[in-house]
């Protein structure tokens, strides 16, 4: 997997990438793009190479939590901790 990033604005970033998916045994080309609403609260569109999945990322002290749209339908729910 091959990715590159940068902030094309003051709260926008933007990732495109490349990766080899061994059991298809093709290239998939990926994007990510992601927009700070406000302090801890941000939106991203993932496109993984055949579907954009929506994602609302919350940012807490010692904690974020995804909610994530999976192929823009099926909801899901990912949560970190840190230090």
């Amino acid at each position: 997997m091959l990715n590159v990033a940068d902030m094309i604005g003051e709260d926008i970033s933007l990732a495109v990438g490349t990766a080899y998916a061994l059991e298809s045994e093709e290239w998939l080309y990926t994007a990510n793009l992601s927009v700070r609403l406000k302090e801890g609260l941000s939106a991203s569109f993932m496109y993984d190479g055949a579907n954009v999945h929506p994602i609302m990322t919350l940012d807490g002290e010692g904690a974020s939590i995804q909610l994530i749209l999976f192929n823009g339908e099926e909801p899901g729910i990912a949560v970190s901790f840190f230090q």
